[in-house]
């Protein structure tokens, strides 16, 4: 019993982790090196963020109806905004629409040199989701792409493929 009590105080556990709980959230903050005043280089890192968040819920099969993002100033102040989607997605474009569109409102009224910016998807659902009365061929379009993206990623590295709008 002591030595085992002596192993686990060094770190030393054969034992298998297991969780008792799902994730809620799905998430991607990055600090940056200095407070950045330009809006469009801390969209580049968001829309970074973005594409890694949504790559994350197509592995896990998951979509998310909300998104917040996270904004921190060099003082520590952190505000927070967030929208929900009347259906979950994960596609990239939908949830980078959504998430830039969050930030642009923010940064269009009370635009401040950021420190930390993040974002977060919550309220799953898993599979796929139900479709509408009419087809949509640019959703189906972008779910196709999406695909083809996460097996080049997955293939090749995450630093293999980029979308035009994250590239510096």
């Amino acid at each position: 019993e002591a030595e085992h009590y002596y192993r686990l105080a060094h770190g030393q556990d054969d034992r298998p982790v297991t969780t008792d709980q799902e994730a809620k959230s799905i998430g991607q903050e990055q600090t940056l090196d200095a407070d950045v005043g330009n809006p469009d280089a801390v969209r580049r890192v968001l829309w970074e963020q973005v594409e890694q968040v949504a790559q994350r819920l197509r592995k896990h099969g998951l979509s998310a109806r909300s998104i917040t993002l996270k904004i921190r100033f060099g003082d520590f102040q952190t505000i927070t905004r967030s929208s929900t989607l009347t259906d979950a997605t994960n596609t990239t474009m939908e949830l980078e629409k959504v998430a830039l569109g969050i930030f642009d409102r923010w940064a269009g009224k009370s635009f401040w040199p950021v420190r930390l910016i993040g974002v977060t998807t919550t309220q799953f659902s898993t599979g796929k989701t139900q479709m509408g009365l009419f087809a949509d061929p640019d959703h189906e379009k972008q779910e196709r792409l999406d695909a083809v993206a996460d097996a080049i990623s997955q293939r090749f590295g995450k630093s293999a493929i980029k979308r035009g709008g994250s590239l510096k």
